[in-house]
């Protein structure tokens, strides 16, 4: 979003619907790295989520945007302008004002949008729709309905599994706890996989 006190109000919002969602969230201008861009990116990059606030049509929100869709990365829309440039007319945009009435739309629509996402649901932006899909997705996708809840199950099955073992890394060290979790981490994207592709 841009960096106006008119927004202020409104990043301190999302901040507080993500809070209730367990989700931490931060806004570029809060990244502390030696490159200013190179953290936005970076950031883009490592998000489960993305939430573009286009009011005012700031340029560097527009560009950020491009970069979120061109990846792939889950974004969520938000504004509060009654129009919107051609390219994104199409999507699903939460449209709200400043105000009270409009702070509950605003909390309504990305808390389900928010939710939708976590559980594995997808948001489609134009310029992913044209993108080859890759090898894994069109094997995902050629999946019998049986063979997707096996997987599932077996992938859960391990994640429980990993879990418990998680409660004794502890007790190895950091390194063991690290190493838990990377595999948790593999096993939680090939649930969000399979399930996008079903």
């Amino acid at each position: 979003m841009p960096f106006k006190t008119e927004l202020n109000g409104i990043y301190s919002k999302i901040k507080s619907i993500c809070s209730d969602l367990n989700i931490i969230c931060t806004r570029s201008d809060e990244i502390s790295v030696g490159s200013i861009s190179r953290g936005i990116f970076e950031a883009i990059f490592s998000a489960d989520i993305i939430i573009a606030d286009l009011t005012f049509s700031n340029p560097n929100v527009f560009y950020e945007l491009g970069v979120s869709h061109s990846i792939g990365n889950k974004t969520i829309l938000v504004t509060q302008e009654d129009t919107y440039p051609f390219d994104i007319s199409h999507d699903y945009i939460i449209t709200y004002s400043n105000t009270i009435e409009g702070g509950t739309t605003l909390e309504r629509e990305l808390k389900r949008l928010i939710k939708h996402l976590l559980e594995g649901g997808t948001i489609d932006n134009p310029a992913q729709m044209f993108l080859p899909r890759s090898r894994e997705e069109t094997k995902l996708e050629e999946l019998s309905d049986l063979s997707r809840e096996i997987l599932i199950s077996l992938a859960e099955s391990r994640k429980m599994e990993i879990e418990l073992l998680l409660e004794k890394a502890y007790l190895i060290g950091p390194k063991a706890v690290e190493s838990v979790k990377k595999d948790l981490d593999k096993l939680d994207n090939l649930i969000k996989k399979i399930l996008k592709n079903s």
